[in-house]
């Protein structure tokens, strides 16, 4: 944070600590909105600096670019990994084991609908 917001921020605390116990209230009041314009210049001045640093700008992009780049390599971990997961033998077995079971369940499924519906006739 620049030296200079921080010290203007300070002081602004400082005399809005000192609004409650000071008699010249109004005055104190026209020089703190004075000093909120004079702090809201110098941040927007701060803001358009930032936006206009071809520097801070590249940097930005850079640090995106690692970003995604890091997430595109990790989703293709993941992804080759999980395949990798699939395409093991004790896991395709245990896969059709689940469909095995998945059919066996529910051909006995369709045999109770089957007897259900014979013994309402």
């Amino acid at each position: 944070m620049d030296n200079t917001f921080k010290e203007e921020l300070d002081r602004l605390i400082e005399k809005a600590n000192k609004f409650a116990d000071d008699i010249h209230l109004k005055e104190n009041l026209e020089s703190f909105r004075d000093d909120l314009v004079d702090l809201a210049t110098k941040t927007g001045k701060k803001i358009d600096e930032l936006a206009h640093d071809e520097e801070l700008k590249a940097k930005i992009k850079d640090g995106a670019t690692q970003v995604k780049d890091g997430a595109i390599k990790g989703a293709k971990y993941v992804g080759d990994k999980t395949t990798e997961f699939f395409e093991r033998p004790d896991v395709q077995e245990n896969i059709e084991k689940a469909k095995d079971k998945t059919i066996e369940v529910a051909e006995k499924g369709v045999e109770a609908l089957k007897k259900a519906l014979k013994k309402e006739e």
